[in-house]
């Protein structure tokens, strides 16, 4: 029986392993009736970094604060020492051979580990003497953290020292071809020596700079001073559209003799140029009849943008060889003349069109432009007529009646100084026309009013008007005709008397709306009426209820005209409920008479009364519901008998975390066993 339980054990405990075996395989299958399903577990082991080769490395930054300076200026010097390896490093030392004693301790940089980086400045004074390029080189050294490897960098920094400097400007920036421009040269000593033998070159002002300084052997410039050249240069009149740069170049000797150079350049755009020319030509009159003398009119006028020279103007009407000189035409320039002209006998009657002509140039660019005029030669039939007419046409002695003219030019020529007469209106009465054209103006219409003289006896009262035209300068060049308009005279019995004068005014208020609460706002209308038959001036409202100093204004009321105006009012707060009555006056003026009348408006004051909010009455309480009967218990019904699972067939599947663990469990309880028995 022992034998039999050891070697139990032992086939328990190979089974176990055999089951933790399959368990713990990377893959796995179940099969299940025919169909196959498939379940993978993946373990993948965690991969070991490879080791990283030892890469030490360092970087040097040289930065200064500015590209150019001047002797004796001190500058900024920036040293970025950064660890861009992969091991710390140590021993770190900057060096600078121009700097060194600016840098002093920080030179000794020390440890900086992997990505980090320190920045060192040093302040440095260029010599007095010192001229052109200062150029340097900075390195750094230094080991890693385990001195296997050296590390090294260097950087170079370049800076210009200035010691001459030229600045060329001009005082404008566009020009025209033919304007003069001023350049403007200031040569400056940066340095703390004299800068001897200066000289100064441009290739297009060469002549105007010699013209201005002369001999430039002996020229010096002491330190820290400057010298300023100006020259002035007109554009060449045929310059090309364009920028015109050039270069100015200052030399000189400095210190032991260092040549020293600067250089600027000012540009210059030369703008395009339009010569343009306006010619304008008028005749006065512009209708004239044969042998009658006109005038002509020019304006010659400058409208592009450079000045004209040799300006002239030609016109055959004048002669082949005619010809006014203007002369030269500045910017904007112009100038006007004119010429007579009489209209030769025979010129038969029609329009007279002819041609003139302006000129001028810049440069040798023209410039050119026309002007047409038309003189139309009129035949003359004069003629004139008056149309005189008179309302009422029938009237009573001491009526008025109006006369009404009217004055038309019905001829082919203009008519001037025309003229009416009337004797019926006085003896040298007469109403001046003026001109009478053969366009719009060839009408003119005119009243006059005439009051019938008392006792004037009943029956026809004819009577005729005169017009007259001018249409020459001679007094027989005139023309004339006459009217008449029949006024009859009636006498009556005597005129009724007349209505008697009755000045009234009414005045009328009313408010909107006429309720309403304490703080509320209403507004007042008022209506002004004049109900008299005469006219009413300086009409006046007032009413105490918009305050003792209110007042609303109406110069005049024509007869029945009436005005309306509203006024807006606030209830006042304090207000109590009931009845605000107030009376408006109204007062005008008919001659020296005061004409007044009141109104009145009433509103009512009411107080807010607030509803109070009714209790929520109570529901009932429902009727208790009766318990529902419990219905009886059904009968129980049988569980149904599960069906055996076909066994499958074991495929190195995954054992159940459970079954595993009872497994080792068993083997536990077999050894304890096993042991007891011994």
């Amino acid at each position: 029986m022992k034998n039999f339980l050891k070697r139990t054990g032992v086939l328990f405990l190979i089974f176990a392993l055999m089951f933790v075996g399959v368990f713990t395989s990377n893959n796995f299958k179940v099969f299940a009736n025919d169909e196959e399903t498939v379940s993978q577990f993946v373990y993948e082991e965690p991969e070991e970094p490879e080791p990283e080769d030892p890469n030490p490395s360092i970087e040097l930054i040289k930065e200064v604060n500015a590209s150019v300076a001047k002797p004796g200026e001190t500058v900024t010097y920036t040293f970025i020492v950064r660890n861009t390896g992969n091991m710390d490093l140590i021993e770190l030392e900057l060096e600078d051979s121009m700097v060194q004693n600016e840098l002093g301790t920080k030179a000794q940089i020390g440890d900086l580990g992997v990505g980090k980086e320190k920045t060192i400045t040093a302040d440095y004074t260029i010599p007095d003497y010192w001229s052109g390029k200062l150029t340097n080189t900075a390195t750094v050294t230094g080991k890693d953290e385990f001195r296997d490897f050296d590390v090294k960098d260097e950087y170079t920094a370049e800076l210009t020292v200035e010691v001459i400097k030229l600045t060329k400007t001009v005082n404008t920036s566009e020009v025209k071809p033919g304007e003069t421009v001023t350049y403007t040269f200031v040569i400056k000593n940066l340095g703390q020596y004299e800068i001897w033998n200066v000289k100064l070159t441009d290739p297009m002002l060469q002549n105007e700079i010699d013209e201005k300084i002369g001999s430039q052997t002996n020229c010096s410039i002491e330190k820290q001073g400057q010298k300023t050249i100006e020259v002035q240069y007109k554009v060449p009149e045929n310059t090309p559209t364009g920028k015109i740069p050039n270069t100015a170049t200052v030399t000189g000797y400095y210190y032991e003799g260092d040549e020293v150079t600067a250089e600027d350049t000012a540009e210059l755009t030369v703008l395009e140029i339009h010569p343009e020319i306006k010619l304008t030509k008028t005749v006065d009159p512009s209708e004239a009849k044969v042998e009658a003398t006109v005038t002509y009119e020019f304006l010659v006028e400058n409208i592009g943008d450079v000045p004209l020279d040799n300006v002239v103007v030609t016109d055959p009407m004048f002669g082949d060889n005619w010809c006014y000189s203007v002369g030269s035409l500045g910017l904007d320039g112009s100038d006007d003349f004119t010429q007579s002209y009489t209209i030769p006998t025979g010129t038969q009657a029609g329009t007279i069109t002819n041609t003139a002509t302006a000129k001028g140039s810049y440069g040798g660019r023209d410039a050119e432009a026309t002007a047409t005029t038309d003189l139309t030669i009129i035949e003359e039939h004069p003629a004139i007529e008056l149309i005189k007419t008179v309302d009422p046409s029938e009237a009573e002695a001491g009526d008025k009646v109006t006369y009404n003219f009217v004055v038309k030019n019905i001829g082919d020529i203009s008519l001037m100084d025309v003229v009416v007469t009337d004797p019926m209106f006085g003896a040298d009465w007469e109403h001046p026309v003026g001109i009478l054209g053969l366009g719009e103006n060839k009408t003119y219409e005119f009243t006059h009013k005439y009051t019938i003289p008392a006792g004037t006896q009943d029956g026809q009262l004819p009577n005729t008007a005169t017009a007259k035209g001018w249409y020459g300068e001679s007094d027989t060049d005139v023309v004339a005709d006459d009217d008449d308009a029949v006024l009859t005279i009636k006498v009556d019995n005597p005129p009724p008397p007349k209505k008697k004068r009755k000045p009234r005014i009414e005045l009328t208020k009313d408010v909107t709306p006429n309720k309403a609460k304490a703080g509320a706002e209403v507004t007042y209308k008022f209506t002004v009426k004049n109900s008299g038959n005469v006219s009413l001036t300086d009409v006046v409202v007032t009413d105490p209820m918009f305050g003792e100093n209110w007042s609303y204004e109406i110069d005049s009321l024509e007869r029945y005209e009436k005005k309306e105006f509203t006024i807006p009012y606030t209830v006042p707060e304090d207000a109590k409920a009931g009845k605000i009555e107030n009376t408006a006056l109204v007062e005008s003026l008919y001659k020296s008479r005061i004409i007044t009348d009141t109104a009145s408006a009433e509103l009512i004051v009411y107080e807010e009364i607030i509803e109070p909010v009714p209790e929520p009455i109570p529901e009932p309480t429902p009727e208790p519901v009766p318990e529902p009967i419990p219905e009886p218990t059904p009968e129980p019904v049988p569980e149904p008998i599960p069906e055996p699972i076909p066994d499958l067939p074991f495929t190195g599947g995954l054992v159940e975390p459970e079954l595993f663990g009872a497994s080792i469990g068993g083997l536990l309880i077999l050894y304890s066993i096993l042991r007891r028995k011994k």
